[in-house]
């Protein structure tokens, strides 16, 4: 029987070491290309669900805006809320401005009154 140097062992055990990194390296890729392929797929429903329901879902971000233009001027208008976002009027962002801001009144976040002004309710 043959008896291994230390250096031998040190060797043999790099080896080992880096053959099982390898192995777990790319079981990481394979798993992470199932990730990709559920996000896909979950991106895919999301879209099915809005084509059926026949709704657009406004971006957070655009909502945040407009939430924080009421709170800062209590009684704006739609027109105003649009030149505060940098947003012409007659361009189709601010069909998107009108679809955030009844969706923002529906959610109880803002009031409108008569004159078509928005209030915070909070």
């Amino acid at each position: 029987m043959e008896t291994k140097t230390f250096a031998e062992y040190i060797a043999d055990e790099r080896s080992r070491i880096l053959g099982l990194k390898r192995e777990y390296e790319q079981q990481i890729r394979d798993i992470e290309e199932q990730i990709a392929a559920l996000d896909r797929e979950m991106v895919a429903i999301l879209q099915y669900e809005r084509t059926v329901s026949g709704s657009r879902n406004v971006s957070g971000n655009r909502r945040t805006q407009i939430l924080k233009l009421v709170q800062a001027q209590p009684g704006i208008r739609r027109k105003a809320i649009c030149e505060g976002l940098g947003i012409d009027v007659k361009s189709n962002k601010a069909q998107s401005v009108s679809v955030a801001l009844t969706k923002l009144v529906q959610d109880g976040e803002i009031r409108r009154d008569e004159s078509r002004a928005y209030y915070p309710t909070r």
